[in-house]
């Protein structure tokens, strides 16, 4: 893995998420066009589970980024 991390399922948690994911697509050495389309996703994802998943607000979201050569995976769970 190159980092996990987990938030609180809250809308002001999002920029959060996108900190950590920019440290981590550095962490992994992605291309930056590769770290573009991963925040993107990862904002449309975490904006659909908080607002139509209604999670429980004592959950937390967990993340992690992983890449094994060109396999590069981004996790939500």
């Amino acid at each position: 893995f190159c980092s996990r991390t987990e938030i609180a399922p809250a809308v002001d948690q999002i920029p959060r998420a996108t900190a950590w994911l920019h440290e981590a697509c550095e962490r992994c050495a992605l291309p930056v066009e590769l770290a573009r389309d991963l925040d993107l996703a990862l904002d449309e994802l975490l904006a659909n589970v908080i607002d139509h998943g209604q999670p429980d607000p004592a959950t937390r979201i967990g993340l992690s980024l992983e890449r094994h050569g060109d396999l590069v995976r981004l996790e939500l769970r």
